[in-house]
């Protein structure tokens, strides 16, 4: 009962995914003291989860997305681009280094995350990847390195004293102004990955591929929540197995 009325008092302070994420190292902690012999019963057992609706994504067009990065001030443009054309969340993008990019084989490694102004480990383990660049970003990363380079300071999207940016102030003063002078919808930042995936589905990518380059740990995620992106009829597809 105690853990039911924390669930309700929590559900009026932050989103129902919270909760059940909260509730995952209680009910954990519970089971394996049941386990270990010092309680009987979890009392989290048959505690209710708030129910979690998935939230809808919005995905920008191609010609959105133009409109948006001729809005958006010159030297926050190679980091939503970036953001575009990588499907890499935003802490990934401001814990990036320029250490992690190879320019020889135009990649960027992911190894590190920004999470509430620290350095962390991505959340999974297929969070730590290799991501391909297309021409245009390369030759964008580059001009962005010249100039805006600050001494000292090896992250690539960085503020005068060459921290990372603050993500929130990030989307609140450049992102969502952006949108607005562009006359785009309003979306959340983490559309642009959606964004990203759309593009690659678009253009007719593996889906395993794309499940490597988002970092997801499971095909099935990139599938439960992309499959409905896929065309459902896909002619050329058909013609590939006649011939």
């Amino acid at each position: 009962a105690m853990l039911q009325e924390y669930v309700a008092l929590r559900f009026k302070k932050v989103k129902p995914k919270t909760v059940v994420n909260e509730l995952v190292p209680i009910k954990l902690m519970f089971r394996n003291a049941v386990k270990s012999g010092y309680l009987r019963n979890n009392p989290a057992h048959d505690v209710v989860r708030p129910i979690v609706q998935e939230e809808e994504m919005e995905i920008l067009t191609p010609e959105e997305i133009k409109l948006f990065l001729e809005h958006v001030r010159l030297k926050y443009r190679t980091f939503f681009l970036t953001a575009i054309l990588t499907g890499l969340r935003r802490g990934e993008l401001l814990g990036l280094q320029g250490k992690n990019i190879d320019w020889n084989h135009n990649q960027i490694h992911v190894r590190r995350s920004l999470w509430e102004g620290q350095l962390v480990t991505p959340k999974t383990k297929a969070s730590v990847r290799r991501v391909d660049m297309t021409p245009t970003l390369v030759e964008e990363l580059r001009r962005h390195k010249s100039l805006y380079s600050v001494r000292d300071s090896d992250f690539v999207f960085r503020n005068s004293v060459g921290k990372p940016h603050d993500p929130d102030s990030l989307v609140r003063r450049q992102f969502l102004p952006a949108l607005e002078r562009a006359g785009v919808k309003r979306v959340r930042f983490h559309d642009l990955r959606h964004t990203n995936v759309a593009l690659r589905i678009e253009q007719g990518q593996n889906i395993k591929y794309i499940q490597n380059q988002l970092g997801h740990a499971s095909i099935q995620t990139t599938i439960d929540r992309y499959g409905h992106l896929l065309k459902e009829v896909n002619t050329e597809q058909a013609m590939k197995l006649e011939n």
